[in-house]
């Protein structure tokens, strides 16, 4: 039974200042660890953010893909932006509703050398902007789409 303190007046138990560090310690362990799982929640909830919109860029270029190239390749020349859409599940650039922005974008044409009033090649740009929980979010997918 040596091992048990004595205080001045013979209680056991432990002092103040003993008391205070230990408490001190356990709230710097107990705030790492909240700081670790509220950074850990930012983090998920922006590659959630981000998956959504690669999904949603690579389904607009899917569904350009399986459009009859007449009706792009007369888009095409006469405008450089196809379409606006919006994407469920993201926050817009600007707090309106619960759904980022996407545009499409035909940034450039290559004429058929044998035809020169219809291309051959048009190359799209599909962009998807939102309201990131880390500021604002950007994704693009670009291809060439041919005949």
């Amino acid at each position: 039974m040596g091992d048990l303190r004595r205080t001045r007046r013979g209680q056991l138990g432990f002092s103040m200042v003993e008391l205070m560090v230990a408490l001190l310690i356990l709230a710097l362990a107990l705030f790492a660890i909240m700081s670790m799982i509220l950074h850990s929640a930012g983090t998920k909830e922006a590659q959630r953010e981000l998956m959504r919109a690669k999904e949603a860029s690579h389904q607009k270029l899917e569904e350009l893909r399986s459009q009859p190239w007449t009706e792009l390749s007369m888009i095409a020349p006469l405008s450089p932006v196809y379409g606006a859409f919006t994407v469920e599940g993201l926050s817009p650039p600007a707090p309106a509703n619960k759904q980022g922005m996407g545009t499409v974008t035909v940034l450039a044409t290559r004429p058929d050398p044998s035809s020169p009033a219809t291309p051959s090649l048009i190359d799209v740009e599909v962009r998807i902007q939102w309201r990131s929980v880390r500021g604002d979010g950007n994704y693009s997918v670009r291809s060439l789409l041919t005949r």
